[in-house]
């Protein structure tokens, strides 16, 4: 099966492309709300490849062959033995090398076996069983034409091999080349750096298709009530309640995803969505009331009369008005989309 998206994953991802330091993003994930365990499981996944929907199909696939081959394993037996009218037993003691060459596989099918394993492990265990009769150690298949069916054996194990390496072959999809100009950061930051981030120009190139927006709006709004939760924190004289009147909600970002069938009801909480980034243009007097005068250490107007995102870009080192403006940028764009889509 295809992995579930996990949306923490996706912004961890999306956090490294651009440059930020795995151990600066798990403490705006804290900060955030986030429990350590969750934190850590997300970023074990951002790090690992995505699994595509072609892998998952062909791993699939190849664990059915494997139980149909297994039955036809055993069915070949009962079948060997109703021929010869030879002891089903030793005949099923026989032709154990390749039924144990296909059950030690069925589990490592996910974990993308080595080609040495996979065709060398029924080679091995033909050798071992022919050793065994010709020097009889097991007496009862001293009778046994130990040649013949460790031969049969291998071709059995080799065929199995064989078309395992086929399906996990379909699977491989040759990796896209990165376009010019950019750079894949790395995923591994072995020490934690201290960096000064100087907010920089952001070009807003429009996605490409609905799904890209949806990620965009995503991305954006994540990075934008994480700088509001640094300038509104609790050391600045923010309460939580006061934070979370700022701060675009996180389940209306979360549900963005799971709407992209429903595009009536994904317009309406586009729309919240803007209102809500709209609403940051307002000075603090008129959104937060006599809350803001518990707030201390940020340089605004002592009388409340700077707008909040104001507020945020002049306190925060993160291009946090880039983040804005491409928020509102892509939720429009999206819901031009949509309307067009009618």
């Amino acid at each position: 099966m295809v992995e579930k998206e996990d949306p923490v994953a996706n912004y961890i991802r999306s956090m490294l492309y651009q440059g930020h330091p795995i151990q600066h993003i798990k403490v705006e994930l804290t900060r955030a709300g986030h429990k350590k365990k969750d934190i850590e499981h997300a970023c074990t996944k951002a790090m690992k490849p995505k699994k595509t929907m072609r892998e998952g199909v062909s791993n699939t696939a190849a664990k059915v062959f494997s139980g149909f081959y297994i039955l036809f394993l055993i069915l070949f037996v009962f079948f060997i033995a109703f021929a010869t009218r030879a002891d089903p037993i030793i005949v099923a003691v026989s032709f154990l090398p390749a039924l144990l060459s296909v059950i030690f596989f069925v589990p490592y099918i996910d974990r993308n076996p080595s080609r040495l394993l996979l065709f060398g492990l029924p080679l091995l265990l033909s050798a071992v069983f022919m050793l065994i009769v010709d020097n009889g150690i097991i007496g009862f298949l001293s009778q046994v034409d130990y040649g013949g069916v460790g031969i049969l054996n291998m071709i059995l194990g080799l065929f199995y091999a064989l078309v395992i390496l086929l399906f996990l072959s379909r699977a491989s999809t040759k990796p896209k080349e990165a376009k010019p100009g950019k750079e894949h950061p790395k995923t591994i930051v072995e020490k934690e750096v201290i960096v000064k981030e100087v907010p920089k120009e952001v070009h807003h190139e429009p996605p490409k298709d609905i799904k890209s927006y949806i990620q965009s709006i995503e991305d954006k709004a994540k990075a934008l009530n994480f700088a509001i939760g640094r300038v509104y924190s609790k050391k600045h004289g923010a309460k939580p309640e006061l934070r979370k009147s700022l701060q675009v909600d996180r389940e209306w970002y979360n549900q963005v995803s799971d709407m992209e069938a429903n595009p009536a009801e994904l317009r309406i909480l586009i729309q919240k969505i803007i209102v809500k980034l709209q609403s940051l243009t307002k000075t603090e007097a008129e959104l937060l009331g006599g809350s803001h005068n518990s707030l201390k250490n940020i340089e605004r107007s002592s009388a409340g009369m700077d707008r909040v995102i104001d507020v945020v870009i002049r306190n925060d080192k993160d291009p946090v008005q880039a983040y804005y403006e491409g928020a509102i940028d892509f939720c429009n764009k999206l819901l031009q989309e949509l309307n067009h889509a009618r």
